[in-house]
């Protein structure tokens, strides 16, 4: 059984925690927390608060030493996207890389990549056969297979559009 802590702990790595900034389509995002997707989410109000009174900078400061805001961001991702079947992923490793892009590419994109990467028809369901074919995969294969699995989906979507999804998300992979 894997645990949420070492998964959000790495996301938000990859996020930039607390990255508040504004996306090349205009819209705010904090942790990789949209607002766009996300306006209801609680954390917008205490950004709304001190970015009225502070610079993108300032309040990136404020909100990386604010335990209550990195708690409302853990909450969030916690119950939009840590799901029990990720939670069942016997290697922490595997388990950090679905949740990972799971928030990164959302949940059925994340799945369909890990059901390649472990020879299980690609979905998009998370299921009992699909866990099963992850447990009993060696983790170090199962990943070398997801990242390239990952690489070349990121890679197609910046040939798509390079300016929504740019060179660096394949990095990411």
């Amino acid at each position: 059984m894997s645990e949420f802590k070492p998964a959000i702990t790495a996301t938000l790595k990859n996020e930039g925690f607390p990255g508040y900034s504004i996306d090349n389509n205009g819209a705010e995002v904090c942790a990789g927390i949209n607002r766009h997707y996300w306006p209801g989410w609680s954390g917008w109000d205490k950004i709304d608060v001190l970015k009225s009174i502070r610079d993108k900078k300032t309040t990136n400061t404020e909100l990386a030493k604010d335990p209550t805001f990195r708690a409302l961001v853990e909450a969030f991702y916690q119950a939009n996207f840590w799901t029990p079947m990720i939670a069942q992923i016997n290697d922490q490793g595997v388990a950090n890389w679905v949740f990972d892009k799971a928030v990164q590419a959302g949940m059925i994109q994340a799945v369909k990549l890990i059901q390649r990467a472990a020879g299980v028809h690609d979905d998009g369901n998370f299921g009992p056969k699909t866990l099963a074919e992850i447990n009993g995969a060696s983790p170090a294969v199962l990943l070398a297979n997801a990242k390239q699995q990952a690489v070349a989906f990121y890679q197609e979507l910046h040939q798509k559009d390079p300016v929504k999804y740019p060179e660096r998300m394949v990095s990411r992979a």
